[in-house]
């Protein structure tokens, strides 16, 4: 998944890759600066999208990791 637009959220981070936040209309995932709010993602095949489609299709929850594919 590739992220397409993000801006900077509250809180802690401990994990970097780790989903801190998945709920409604809006995912937060830890970096190692601080927590980023995930606003348009790419998903590997698929069109951009905002992250709360994502959210709608995919069983994403808190204390996930997402793994790069690099």
């Amino acid at each position: 998944m590739v992220v397409r637009r993000a801006r900077a959220a509250e809180g802690r981070a401990v994990e970097p890759g780790r989903i801190a936040r998945a709920q409604g209309e809006t995912m937060a995932v830890e970096t190692g600066q601080g927590l980023l709010e995930l606003l348009e993602v790419q998903p590997a095949g698929k069109k951009v999208m905002p992250a709360a489609e994502l959210l709608r299709g995919y069983r994403l929850a808190p204390g996930q990791r997402l793994v790069s594919s690099r």
